[in-house]
């Protein structure tokens, strides 16, 4: 009974590799001390004092002005990683910048927070190891990258051997940042303290992947979101929650599903035929040094339906396994897509307005094969895998969405900047959309 997965085509949910991308502290703080001279003089980097746009240097013998440009730093890392520098190329702002595209994996990330940083106008610094990043410059298109090259711009480029150190101007998250075997929640935590940039900037908000690295917290706001809009027009899975295994006295129907702690992807979880099964599942949590654990009714699935929306673009899929595996979201399945109907769309609607406001997003529901009814069993962020036959397009969707915002970001900049927070969502087509209830979904966000 759980969504779309990682390992089929479709889901890359959790798209991180800890492959070739790991690094002692000690490593880190040798060559970041070793470069922070060398970084101080050159000002290019930075764009001069007080700008945090990065100017593109000049070459021997060239008597251009530095071009100004718009660094995206994207995390995105993997074996299904997608190539954000072929698709940024060519993108420029309204101001006349271009789309810089630094990426890489959580894991390549080092973020300060620096009241005298570099740059007077932003407080974050991002340093990137680029031995960990540079295996995404494998797969930069050879026309990508000779264009890029003849602007000078839209590669990772080391500074020096392997650090890069930059100030984003806006941020582009498509892996999961806390998952089984990596957590990387405090990268994420100094991109919040440090971010001056507008949280619209941030795709999705900091705030909201923040929340959706802890799944109980997630649970919590579609339990809320079904009490709102009602069971029919948001039908949420019941869910019984157990904070230790010694509480868990589960009273609800057999067979049932168990999910320990933040379990996503078809890991974490396992079918319970009767009590005497779920008496053993107690004393299997009891060594998961005091995880929690949520219980829901095991459904017969005939097929799972994933919702997903990029911006204010929705589309539906059927997924049917092939494989018999009651985790219908592991194997080998059809992928099929489907008409998005006035249900669906309202599902993605409510799911929009999630922590304030979600700009991609999935929503995973299951279609019980006995009843035929059918039950959400949860919503995904920012890391959401894209539909193959679809990616490409919502990959520009996503760059268009990147563009539009840094525009927005650079009409507002002289002006009064009240309001303004790391810790709010900023998605116009996800409050749009959320009705009335825009203001309850934002409950537990700092003011």
């Amino acid at each position: 009974s759980s969504g779309l997965s990682s390992a089929s085509p479709m889901h890359t949910q959790h798209k991180y590799s800890n492959t070739d991308q790991t690094c002692s502290s000690s490593t880190w703080e040798a060559t970041i001390g070793a470069a922070k001279p060398a970084l101080a003089k050159m000002d290019f980097l930075f764009g001069g004092k007080g700008d945090t746009r990065k100017s593109v240097g000049r070459q021997a013998g060239d008597d251009a002005a530095p071009r100004e440009t718009a660094v995206v730093l994207v995390i995105d890392a993997g074996r299904q990683a997608t190539d954000w520098a072929a698709i940024f190329d060519g993108a420029v702002l309204n101001d006349g910048r271009e789309c810089e595209v630094v990426q890489a994996g959580w894991d390549a990330l080092m973020v300060s927070s620096e009241p005298q940083a570099y740059s007077a106008r932003s407080q974050l610094l991002v340093h990137v190891q680029m031995k960990a990043a540079s295996t995404w410059l494998s797969s930069v298109s050879t026309a990508a990258a000779e264009r890029a090259s003849a602007r000078g711009i839209g590669i990772v480029r080391p500074v020096g051997p392997s650090l890069r150190t930059i100030t984003p101007s806006a941020v582009l998250v498509r892996n999961v940042v806390f998952a089984p075997g990596a957590d990387h929640r405090n990268q994420l935590y100094g991109l919040m303290v440090g971010a001056t940039l507008p949280p619209s900037c941030c795709v999705n908000s900091l705030l909201s992947i923040h929340l959706f690295a802890e799944k109980a917290v997630v649970c919590a706001e579609l339990q809320r979101l079904r009490k709102v809009h009602g069971h029919d027009n948001f039908p949420v899975i019941e869910q019984s929650y157990f904070s230790t295994h010694r509480e868990m006295m589960y009273t609800s129907t057999f067979p049932a599903v168990v999910k320990i702690g933040s379990a996503h992807a078809g890991v974490g979880k396992m079918v319970i035929r009767d009590h005497h099964e779920m008496e053993d599942f107690r004393s299997v949590l009891a060594m998961c040094e005091g995880k929690y654990c949520f219980v829901e009714p095991f459904l017969q699935g005939a097929y799972d339906i994933r919702i997903q929306r990029v911006g204010d673009v929705v589309r539906a899929f059927k997924r049917q396994s092939v494989s018999g595996n009651w985790k219908t979201n592991t194997g080998s399945s059809m992928i099929e897509a489907i008409e998005v109907t006035e249900e669906y769309q309202r599902w993605a609607d409510i799911a929009a307005t999630m922590f304030g406001g979600l700009d991609i997003l999935s929503v995973d529901a299951i279609h019980d094969g006995t009843t035929g009814k059918e039950y959400i069993l949860e919503v995904n962020d920012t890391s959401s895998g894209l539909a193959p036959d679809f990616e490409d397009e919502d990959n520009q969707s996503i760059r268009d969405l990147i563009v539009a915002r840094l525009n927005e970001a650079e009409a507002i900049e002289a002006g009064p900047r009240i309001g303004l927070s790391p810790f709010t969502a900023a998605s116009g087509s996800a409050q749009a959309s959320a009705g009335d209830d825009t203001t309850a979904a934002a409950a537990g966000a700092p003011p």
